[in-house]
């Protein structure tokens, strides 16, 4: 795995490749296990099962035309149960793994999945669900024992994507469910707007880095000892404050994250790009100058990019050619 690089293909391919090779590296050369690289952090904004098809905008060669003028297919976010499903479900459910086998860390979730394959049958979901399952203990193989990872999802399947990451990283090491809001136009008319995502937080072990000096934002009211509800209050008296503000709650709405229109200009036309400002404050949380941060998924490389803004080194991987080879090196050659 070597950073400050991004990788061309599935993901998997390359996490069980390099996890391959720390096995070896570790089992048979001391060494080379001295240069091994993991990652402190790994981030990960994957398909959602959302139904959808989405594209890549693309802006005009003439600057005298304004917004974008031709698109092309990113990726197709529709699951169906295929041939290739039920391999991968196989492959998670059989009964004996061997320590030498490339998924050996997929026994945790070999109860989870029978369980899941009950409760929802050969479908779609169940097709997502062992997608990401495989790629999800391969991410764990390759995150150092203080290392965090951060899973960003939707309602669609979070609920089961939480029990697949309680199986690979255990109950234990849950640390957040940070909910990320925001506004801005909708078409509902028969239900509430969606508007908010989901990012599950998991340490890999009970020891882990957070940053909140790094992380800390203005108080914006004033407080007094008797304001609050059921004495929740009293920590927020003025002599008990941080002089440099307060840790974000885990429902982060601040302006420069929530309101859409404070990043247009990040837009790299990538169907679900994120603010570069919801990476930052993930990195900055839980990862120091000269770490590894690692991204499968990275899309247009937002989180790569605030990586290597934040002095990390940066790995990340899309199965997108036109991702890696333009929109990311491009946005980075601007840092």
């Amino acid at each position: 795995m070597q950073t400050s690089s991004v990788y061309y293909g599935d993901c998997l391919k390359h996490l069980m490749q390099w996890s391959n090779w720390n096995r070896w590296d570790q089992n048979n050369n001391a060494r080379l296990k001295m240069d091994r690289k993991l990652a402190d952090l790994i981030y990960l904004d994957p398909p959602w099962n959302s139904k959808t098809k989405y594209n890549i905008l693309y802006e005009p060669a003439d600057n005298k035309k304004k917004g974008y003028t031709a698109q092309s297919t990113a990726f197709t976010d529709v699951w169906h149960w295929t041939d290739a499903a039920a391999e991968r479900l196989e492959r998670l459910t059989k009964e004996y793994i061997s320590p030498n086998d490339a998924l050996y860390p997929l026994l945790k979730t070999r109860e989870c999945m029978k369980g899941l394959e009950q409760i929802l049958g050969k479908t779609g979901m169940l097709a997502y669900l062992s997608f990401m399952a495989e790629r999800l203990a391969m991410c764990r193989e390759l995150l150092k024992e203080t290392g965090s990872i951060y899973l960003h999802c939707d309602p669609t399947a979070s609920h089961y994507l939480k029990l697949v990451m309680d199986a690979i990283f255990d109950q234990e090491n849950f640390r957040n469910e940070i909910v990320w809001c925001y506004t801005g136009p909708s078409a509902a008319r028969k239900q509430f707007p969606r508007k908010h995502e989901t990012i599950f937080w998991y340490s890999k072990s009970e020891e882990w880095k957070f940053n909140p000096d790094a992380i800390r934002k203005p108080y914006v009211a004033k407080f007094t000892a008797a304001r609050g509800i059921h004495g929740a209050n009293k920590g927020s008296a003025p002599e008990s404050r941080h002089k440099i503000g307060k840790i974000p709650e885990s429902w982060w709405a601040d302006d420069h994250l929530s309101n859409v229109s404070a990043w247009m200009k990040e837009r790299r036309g990538y169907p679900t790009q994120k603010p570069r400002a919801l990476l930052r404050r993930i990195i900055q949380a839980s990862t120091n100058e000269g770490d590894v941060v690692l991204d499968p998924f990275c899309g247009c490389g937002p989180a790569i990019v605030e990586a290597h803004a934040l002095k990390r080194e940066f790995v990340g991987i899309d199965l997108s050619l036109f991702t890696v080879q333009s929109v990311v090196k491009e946005w980075l050659e601007e840092i």
